[in-house]
């Protein structure tokens, strides 16, 4: 239940608001109370404003990073992980995988207030050497999950593909992810993170090219 009120903490301060409004503070106190009796399904609530899905801008890069590396940090993969090797490691492989040549970060904002961040997703679109979409992320902020922003964010991933009816391969195991993994046609395999660690070990030798990974 903690977790809960700081994640959508973390989320305002983000976003320069001091507080969350008397609405979004009755709403995360009926979450909670149905989360402590073990109830699943959450109390309604408004639809937020009209969302708007744009590429990711250089201001944004720092929430979408802490976002990836802090989410995933309550993920059971990365529970044996010690702290300080977390932070250093899953940094570097963001990081890495951001900086792709095929890969693509998409931001779901509120349409008029369009830094107001309340999802993103990083993908990898087809390339030469690669014919299915690589999910390697999808985030959405606590309070906007259930409207279906995770579903529209990795639709339009899909549509990249030739044959959108194919599934896609997924980098990331989370409890959320698991769930939602049959709904969008998602194949887990890690594997594809070493397929980026050494595209960029080619890049940063001395070969002075990544030629045979570029898209």
């Amino acid at each position: 239940m903690e977790s809960v009120r700081g994640a959508v903490a973390q989320s305002y301060k983000h976003e320069g608001v001091k507080a969350a409004s008397a609405d979004t503070q009755k709403f995360l106190r009926a979450l909670e109370e149905y989360t402590y009796k073990g109830i699943r399904k959450p109390p309604a609530r408004t639809p937020p404003p009209p969302m708007a899905i744009r590429p990711m801008t250089i201001d944004d890069a720092s929430y979408v990073i802490d976002s990836w590396a802090n989410s995933y940090r309550r993920s059971p993969a990365t529970g044996p992980i010690e702290q300080g090797v977390f932070n250093i490691e899953q940094r570097a492989r963001i990081d890495r995988l951001i900086s792709k040549t095929a890969t693509r970060v998409l931001v779901a904002c509120d349409q008029q207030e369009t830094w107001r961040i309340r999802g993103w997703i990083c993908f990898e679109a087809p390339h030469r050497t690669q014919k299915l979409v690589v999910v390697h992320y999808v985030c959405v902020q606590p309070i906007y999950q259930m409207f279906g922003i995770g579903t529209a964010l990795v639709n339009l991933a899909r549509a990249t593909m030739a044959d959108p009816t194919e599934p896609m391969w997924s980098t990331h195991e989370t409890a959320p992810m698991r769930h939602v993994r049959p709904k969008w046609n998602l194949i887990f395999n890690p594997y594809l993170l070493e397929v980026a660690s050494r595209q960029s070990a080619v890049k940063t030798s001395d070969l002075g090219t990544e030629e045979g990974f570029a898209p």
